[in-house]
């Protein structure tokens, strides 16, 4: 169930469609599927809605459930 939402996200992401892209990777993040790069993509899709806070939020949930992710430690100091 979850590829298919992934793949969804990803292409939304890719076209400029944020806020579809950003409720399919929250619904990825919901089954327990996921990766750092899901919250990476979530946390860019609400970084181009204009939802700053909310994107940094994303980053450090992922940086949570995936610690050893240098990628999301990177891009959460980045916007601190």
């Amino acid at each position: 169930m979850t590829r298919p939402l992934l793949t969804f996200a990803d292409e939304a992401l890719a076209r400029g469609d944020f806020e579809p892209a950003r409720r399919c990777y929250a619904a990825v993040i919901a089954t327990g599927a996921a990766s750092d790069a899901v919250f990476l993509n979530l946390a860019l899709a609400i970084w181009r809605l204009g939802r700053h806070d909310e994107a940094l939020a994303a980053l450090q949930r992922g940086r949570a459930a995936f610690p050893a992710s240098a990628e999301l430690h990177y891009r959460a100091a980045r916007l601190l």
